[in-house]
C-alpha cells in the first residue's frame, strides 16, 4: 500500500483517494514484487491482482482500475514502473529491473561487437592438446578412440572461444567443462605472458570450493567479490553506485552461469571496468532448472548469442562420465532420461534415431523398476503407499547387499555384515 495512507480499518480518514495514482503505482509495485522471477508482465495481469486485492476492502473495492488509468497518470507512475509495448499490449517493468536488464544488455552487446583477441604468443592445436590430454584417464586407458574423439572435441571448443571477447562454455554433467576451463587458463598464462590476470567467480560457495579444487586455482563466490570492492550493503542486498570498479583483472570465467539471476548479474557488471576486461566466459549447463531469482539470464544469453555469433558458443556433447558408465557396467539412465529434456534448436529438431530412443526409454519408465544400473523408477498413490515402497525396497537391497533374509525379530541383522557395513561407510564418506 502507499506508504502515505491509513487503513479505513483504523478509523482515519485517507490521505489518497480510492482510484488515486499514488495507491495504483504503489500496488502494480506490490504486484510485480511478488512475481520475483519475471522481468515484466502483461498490464492486464498485474491490474487483475490489483483489483482482487481491493475486492476484499469494502471502502476501497468500488476503484477498479484499467489500462486507462495508467495510460492517463503515466508520467507519475512511471516514475517506479516502465512501459513496454509489445504487439499492441502492455507490460510493466518494475523500474530497477528495468535498469538492470539495460544495464546487462549494453555490457554484452560492446562485448559481442569487440574484435577478437590478438595473442602475444599463439596457441596450436599441439598447445590444447597438451593441456587437455591425461594419459591417466581410465577411458584413455581402456578405449583411447573413444577418448580421442572427445579430446578433438574438446580442442575444437577451446579454439572456438578463446579468442572471443564474450563466449560461452556450455554442456551437461559429466562432458568436461572444468577440465576446458582449466586448460583455458592455462592457455591463459601461455598466450598473453607475464602480468596477465583472471578471476574465476560462482553464484555459490560450493560451486566456488569445486572450482578451486579441479582447477588448482583461486575461486571466489560473487557476493565475496562484491563485497571486497564495497557493492553490498548490510543487510546484503547489491548496491547500484558507490563501489569501487575492479580495474586490474583481463579476463573473468563464471561457473554455474545458469545460476545467475539478473540483479546478480547487474551488480558484478556495475563492479568491473570493462575498459581493462579482454574476456568474459560463461560455462554451465542450459538445462539446469532457472534461477530463483528474477530472469534467465544464462539461457536467454544462449539464444542471443546462437542468432547473433554462434561461433561464440562452444558446446560439449560427448559425455565422458556417461561413457566411463557403460563401459563399466554401471549404467546411464539418469543422463539418458535427462536427455530427453534438454533445450533442442526448434530449426533443426530431433532425429528419427533419437525419437526412438526416447520412446524406449520412456516406455521403461513408465513400466517402472530397474531402468538401468543406476536408475530405479517406483511408483505409489498415497503417503502410506510411499512408506511401504520405501521400506520394501530398502529391505530387498539390503538382503541383496548381505546375502541373508529379513528374519522380522532381528531386522537390524542385515546391517551387520562385514562388507554391507565396510559399503555403508564408503558411501557415508563420500
Amino acid at each position: 500500500m502507499c506508504s502515505s495512507d491509513l487503513s479505513p480499518d483504523l478509523g482515519k480518514a485517507t490521505l489518497v483517494e480510492p482510484d488515486g495514482w499514488q495507491r495504483l503505482r504503489a500496488l502494480c509495485v506490490e504486484q510485480m514484487q511478488r512475481q520475483d522471477q519475471h522481468t515484466f508482465l502483461l498490464a492486464d495481469t498485474v491490474l487483475a491482482g490489483v483489483n482482487h486485492k481491493l475486492s476484499f476492502l469494502p471502502d476501497w473495492k468500488k476503484a477498479d482500475f484499467n489500462i486507462r488509468y495508467l495510460e492517463i497518470d503515466k508520467d507519475e507512475i512511471g516514475k517506479a514502473v516502465k512501459f513496454r509495448y509489445e504487439s499492441e499490449k502492455l507490460y510493466l517493468y518494475l523500474k530497477w529491473i528495468f535498469e538492470d536488464e539495460r544495464e546487462v544488455e549494453n555490457i554484452l552487446r560492446q562485448l559481442a561487437n569487440r574484435q577478437n583477441i590478438k595473442l602475444k604468443f599463439p596457441m596450436t592445436e599441439g598447445s590444447w592438446r597438451l593441456f587437455l590430454f591425461d594419459s591417466s584417464s581410465p577411458l584413455s586407458e581402456s578405449h583411447p578412440a573413444e577418448y580421442e574423439d572427445a579430446i578433438t572435441q574438446q580442442i575444437k571448443v577451446c579454439q572456438g572461444i578463446f579468442l572471443r571477447p564474450i563466449s560461452i562454455l556450455s554442456g551437461s554433467a559429466g562432458t568436461g567443462k572444468t577440465t576446458v576451463v582449466s586448460a583455458i587458463i592455462k592457455a591463459i598464462e601461455k598466450a598473453h605472458g607475464t602480468g596477465t590476470s583472471f578471476q574465476l567467480l560462482a553464484p555459490t560457495g560450493k560451486a566456488a570450493d569445486r572450482l578451486r579444487e579441479r582447477t588448482g586455482k583461486e575461486a571466489a563466490t560473487i557476493h565475496s567479490f562484491l563485497a571486497k570492492r564495497g557493492w553490498l550493503n548490510d543487510n546484503f542486498t547489491f548496491k547500484r553506485d558507490g563501489g569501487q570498479k575492479e580495474e586490474s583483472i583481463t579476463t573473468y570465467i563464471i561457473d554455474e552461469s545458469s545460476m545467475l539471476d539478473l540483479p546478480l548479474l547487474a551488480a558484478l557488471f556495475r563492479a568491473i571496468n570493462w575498459n581493462s576486461v579482454q574476456r568474459l566466459i560463461f560455462v554451465g549447463d542450459p538445462n539446469q532448472l532457472p534461477p530463483i531469482g528474477t530472469g534467465r539470464v544464462f539461457a536467454d544469453l544462449m539464444d542471443w548469442l546462437h542468432t547473433e555469433q554462434p561461433d561464440a558458443i562452444g558446446e560439449l556433447k560427448i559425455n565422458m562420465r556417461q561413457i566411463i558408465n557403460r563401459l563399466a557396467g554401471k549404467g546411464t539412465g539418469i543422463i539418458d532420461l535427462a536427455s530427453i529434456f534438454m533445450r533442442n534448436d526448434p530449426l533443426i529438431g530431433k532425429s528419427e534415431e533419437d525419437e526412438i530412443i526416447e520412446d524406449e526409454m520412456l516406455s521403461k519408465v513408465v513400466e517402472g523398476g530397474d531402468v538401468s544400473g543406476d536408475l530405479r523408477i517406483l511408483y505409489w498413490n498415497t503417503p502410506d503407499d510411499l512408506e511401504k515402497v520405501l521400506l520394501d525396497t530398502i529391505v530387498k537391497d539390503l538382503e541383496t547387499d548381505s546375502g541373508k533374509q529379513l528374519d522380522p525379530s532381528k531386522p537390524y541383522e542385515l546391517w551387520r555384515s562385514e562388507e554391507h557395513t565396510s559399503e555403508l561407510q564408503s558411501r557415508q564418506s563420500i
